[in-house]
């Protein structure tokens, strides 16, 4: 979650603190992943796959004003426990 509000209001959001949890966008991809699927289980899912989605979904969605601009992401500190 911590996650997906950087992403969608990076405007707001100048960084974040994640403890678990998929990229941008990955319930499109993998739906109920916190509830005993892809996330607990590495091997279920293309990580690299679904990093490249969801960087492109972002920068669609930003496109499309549905978010906010992805390059506030550049050089914004994120902190993974």
């Amino acid at each position: 979650m911590a996650h997906n509000l950087h992403v969608v209001y990076s405007d707001t959001f100048k960084g974040a603190g994640l403890v678990a949890g998929g990229s941008y966008h990955a319930e499109s991809y993998y739906p109920f992943a916190g509830v005993g699927t892809s996330v607990f289980n590495p091997y279920d899912r293309d990580a690299e796959w679904l990093a490249k989605k969801g960087s492109e979904d972002a920068k669609e969605n930003a496109e499309d004003e549905l978010i906010d601009s992805v390059s506030n992401l550049n050089n914004a500190p994120v902190y993974i426990q």
